[in-house]
């Protein structure tokens, strides 16, 4: 494993060094980055349905009965659904 670091190390550092004019020059372009976070989810605006069910692609989802007939965003993240009122999350799947 060391090996291949060691070598993976010495290839990076050839194409550095053979790319270093390229890099000083693109660097004078170069803005900082922004100090808000990225955005890493989709935002949907949904309908929850009258059998209170959320069609999130192909995939349905339950949803309080108090939602029904109501549209709502939803922040569609790898690894969950947040449900929002407005700007307070009201429910996580």
């Amino acid at each position: 494993m060391d090996d291949d670091q060691a070598f993976l190390d010495q290839v990076t550092a050839a194409i550095r060094r053979r790319n270093r004019s390229l890099i000083v020059a693109d660097r004078l372009y170069l803005r900082p980055l922004s100090s808000t976070p990225a955005v890493d989810y989709d935002l949907l605006t949904l309908p929850v349905s009258t059998s209170s069910t959320l069609q999130v692609r192909r995939v349905t989802y339950t949803a309080p009965a108090r939602l029904i007939g109501e549209r709502r965003n939803v922040h569609l993240l790898d690894d969950r659904l947040e449900i929002y009122h407005s700007t307070t999350a009201v429910l996580t799947l």
